[in-house]
């Protein structure tokens, strides 16, 4: 396998030590088999390699451990599930535009051990008005239509706990052969033509939003190239 590149630029709030370890890629995989073993066989294949071209360490890293998550876009829970079996979330909410999808999230966070509910929705506004001391937004973004975007942003921060983090991780802008697989993956799998958000329109909503960035973290794994934000919102422990 060609190696996931380290981080382009990274700068952290710091480690806690009391926190449970991140699992590896294998141990991601395997759990990701695990939760989604009684779907279909095409399903199945896709959740258990998709740790492989998507950094979810980052993301499970990058959430403290105990707290109540908001998973924006959350498809069919397996970011819900993994962060339920690795001691990253007590509790949570996923939301998505589709119903289907959400019934084999339900399905994958039960085997994690429970603790969330999902919701169908279309618009932000439809997103649950309630605080949650983490959200995360894994691959949403370029899939989102333009106008929606700062949005979502704002929306997001909006739902956090002080001292609570939102954790934004999507496909990079560049370089541009990432990019036109990045696209034509989706083309593929949704029968989308995507289209990535520069992370410094990212940054500048998120800033505008009343959020200060702690984290930043680029790199490459196969052929996706990928972008890790993490935002705090003050007032809080972060």
């Amino acid at each position: 396998m060609p190696p996931f590149s380290a981080p382009a630029a990274s700068s952290t709030a710091g480690d806690d030590a009391s926190a449970p370890a991140v699992p590896g890629v294998e141990a991601l995989c395997r759990r990701a088999d695990e939760l989604f073993s009684d779907r279909g066989a095409v399903t199945r294949w896709m959740m258990r390699t998709r740790p492989r071209i998507c950094p979810f360490e980052w993301v499970l890293g990058a959430v403290p451990p105990g707290g109540r998550v908001l998973d924006i876009g959350c498809g069919r829970g397996l970011l819900a599930g993994l962060l339920s079996s690795f001691g990253r979330a007590n509790s949570g909410v996923g939301v998505d535009v589709s119903e289907d999808v959400l019934t084999e999230a339900r399905a994958a966070t039960d085997k994690a051990g429970g603790g969330w509910r999902f919701v169908c929705a279309r618009e932000v506004e439809a997103w649950p008005e309630e605080a949650f001391d983490v959200v995360t937004m894994l691959d949403v973004m370029h899939h989102l239509p333009k106008d929606m975007r700062p949005e979502a942003i704002r929306a997001a921060a909006s739902r956090l706990n002080p001292g609570g983090r939102l954790v934004f991780k999507d496909m990079a802008d560049s370089p541009w052969w990432a990019v036109m697989m990045a696209r034509l993956h989706d083309l593929t799998l949704v029968r989308e033509w995507a289209v990535e958000e520069p992370i410094e329109n990212v940054e500048r909503w998120a800033d505008e939003a009343g959020l200060e960035l702690v984290e930043s973290k680029a790199g490459l794994r196969w052929w996706y190239a990928h972008e890790l934000r993490v935002f705090v919102k003050p007032g809080g422990e972060a």
